[in-house]
């Protein structure tokens, strides 16, 4: 498969960081149940889908340059569950509820980590190379992860942001936990239930395009390509989304600060950083 890397960047998300005080909304949004008042009203046939589906296992696999110089983390690819409640909202679209069409930035899933931040900033050939390299060497780093990327909820997010770092509303929604045999909070109860397998088409889709950003001196089209700095993403714009936040993952949120601060030490003040609480990979755009 592959893949409008234009367009996988354009059509992502955005929050406000929780060390902010929280809005109305936010605060009437720790309940995702369904209410008049409550957003989920509409969308009740996409709560059914995502609260019927179990638990997965993600790995993350490998940092990674994008379009326009954005840096990503990219994970294997989504596990079946997953696979099948994204065809079932398809299906969903198709008929229930009015949604807008999948785009390629939830395809597999990735976090956007940070961009450039301005137009007068853009990489050459070699430190496309440098950045690249020190990028695969650090990803060695997600191989030693003191704990497993279980995901036990979706977050339902209407963004104001697509950096997820300005949110209007946010419901957590929880996976099927009824094979846990207790509480979530267990964490080897989760492992054990989680869902690790990941079909054929999900990693192929992820080595191709990884592979296509190691060939350097062809993806350095790509990366030269203006817009999508630190700005675009920050800007207002008001979608809704389902989204999976990472900030409660500390070792994997340890090595994503250890890759910023190489970064930082080769390219000093190229790079804007996304904060730690909106960073995510999305599930499916939802309008």
């Amino acid at each position: 498969m592959s893949f409008d890397w234009a367009q996988l960047i354009r059509t992502t998300t955005g929050r406000r960081s929780t060390a902010s005080k929280k809005s109305k909304a936010e605060s009437q949004a720790e309940d995702p149940e369904i209410s008049d008042s409550n957003p989920l009203t509409r969308d009740d046939a996409i709560v059914s889908a995502i609260r019927q589906t179990p638990a997965c296992l993600l790995t993350p696999i490998q940092f990674f340059v994008s379009i326009s110089g954005v840096l990503a983390l990219a994970f294997a690819g989504f596990p079946d569950p997953i696979v099948s409640m994204k065809e079932q909202l398809t299906q969903i679209s198709n008929g229930l509820v009015s949604m807008a069409i999948e785009q390629p930035n939830s395809y597999w899933p990735m976090v956007y980590l940070g961009a450039l931040t301005s137009n007068d900033r853009q990489l050459t050939l070699d430190q496309l190379e440098s950045l690249t390299t020190m990028s695969k060497k650090i990803s060695f780093r997600l191989n030693k992860l003191a704990e497993k990327i279980i995901i036990s909820e979706i977050s339902y997010v209407i963004f104001s942001s697509r950096s997820l770092e300005k949110i209007v509303f946010r419901a957590d929604i929880p996976l099927h936990a009824s094979s846990f045999g207790g509480s979530t909070d267990d964490n080897e109860n989760e492992t054990a239930a989680a869902v690790e397998f990941i079909p054929d088409d999900q990693k192929s889709a992820v080595q191709q395009s990884l592979l296509a950003s190691e060939q350097i001196k062809v993806y350095i089209k790509e990366v030269s390509k203006p817009g999508y700095r630190s700005q675009w993403f920050r800007s207002y714009c008001q979608e809704t989304t389902l989204a999976v936040f990472v900030a409660k993952y500390l070792s994997l949120i340890e090595v994503i600060s250890e890759y910023r601060n190489a970064v930082d030490k080769l390219l000093p003040g190229y790079y804007n950083w996304f904060e730690n609480d909106a960073l995510h990979f999305v599930i499916r755009n939802v309008r």
